[in-house]
């Protein structure tokens, strides 16, 4: 793995940030096998344990899950704290449909109930 001269980051550091740019450009598309800790390992000229940990740094950050048995997998294009932003502004969106449907069930209840007074739209009142 090449390092640029002053660069003090620890070797995982810069191989998690290799494979990062591979899975955001798409070289590494979602649901694509990840390279096994040895292939890692021994493409970029490091251990496996730094493979491993490269590799872990990626799943705490949401691109990579490992399924049992089968090896590790692109799950995301991008990182976990930049979908929180619209996982939230999805949560939010759903709680004002929530808040719109119980309104038109107000709404329609009053409606249905016999008896009730209807009023004319604006634009037939006289």
């Amino acid at each position: 793995m090449d390092r640029e001269i002053g660069d003090v980051r620890p070797e995982y550091v810069l191989l998690a940030e290799i494979l990062r740019e591979k899975i955001t450009s798409g070289q590494l598309a979602l649901g694509s096998l990840v390279p096994s800790h040895k292939i890692l390992a021994d493409t970029y000229g490091t251990s496996q344990a730094t493979a491993q940990r490269a590799v872990g740094l990626l799943r705490d950050e949401g691109f990579v899950a490992g399924a049992s048995g089968r090896g590790t997998f692109v799950v995301a294009s991008t990182p976990v704290h930049q979908r929180g932003d619209a996982m939230v502004m999805l949560t939010e969106v759903h709680q004002r449909l929530d808040e719109l449907e119980q309104m038109v069930a107000s709404l329609k209840a009053v409606v249905d109930t016999p008896g009730a007074t209807r009023r004319q739209p604006r634009s037939n009142r006289a």
